[in-house]
């Protein structure tokens, strides 16, 4: 386990990582290493999906299991308003702070640039919604290189008012990460941030 930790250390090496909590020994290799302390930088967590527990994933997913998980198209208007829509909810509740401190509300445009500005690095931004009949209850968006992916990042997930309470944050987490694996198989890891507000809905 040693040898993975170093790697994902060697991929993220100007960030700050601290291993999920899954297990004592992963957490504190990252808390104990003077290699990845980097003033101002985000703490973040790296889930080694190898060591993914498999139960407990089937157990999230059986919550939602009249629900649907689709990938998104930011290039269908009604989908990306809808999208745009359950983001902004989100952050009103949970807000997500720029470097000035405001709340930081988006539209169809930010998300299209993004995608661009990804695209120009050979990444791809891939969405999921988790969908109640035609309702929109649920959002992940997820960054991943187009090459042999093996390192996702959550760039956000999110359950609606409308359908919180209901354990839909555990159960979007891990039917999208069963997706990932089963588009891109060669999928290892997963990048999230440890903001205390980063919990499951």
């Amino acid at each position: 386990m040693v040898h993975a930790l170093r790697d994902i250390a060697r991929t993220h090496k100007l960030e700050v990582l601290q291993m999920v909590a899954e297990t004592t020994t992963v957490r504190d290799f990252f808390i104990d290493s003077g290699d990845f302390q980097k003033v101002g930088c985000v703490r973040e967590s790296v889930l080694d999906l190898n060591y993914l527990d498999h139960v407990q994933q089937k157990q999230w997913r059986k919550v939602a299991h009249t629900f649907q998980l689709k990938l998104m198209d930011w290039d269908d208007p009604l989908t990306a308003d809808a999208a745009v829509a359950l983001y902004n909810q989100g952050i009103e509740d949970v807000p997500i702070e720029d470097v000035v401190g405001s709340p930081v509300r988006e539209d169809r445009r930010y998300f299209i640039n993004l995608r661009t500005q990804l695209r120009t690095r050979n990444r791809e931004l891939v969405t999921f919604g988790l969908y109640d009949g035609a309702d929109l209850a649920g959002l992940a968006l997820f960054e991943c290189g187009c090459e042999e992916p093996k390192t996702f990042m959550i760039h956000y997930t999110g359950i609606a008012r409308s359908h919180r309470r209901q354990q839909l944050g555990k159960a979007l987490k891990a039917w999208t990460v069963d997706q990932l694996r089963l588009t891109f198989p060669s999928m290892r890891y997963l990048v999230t941030g440890n903001h205390q507000t980063n919990g499951h809905p």
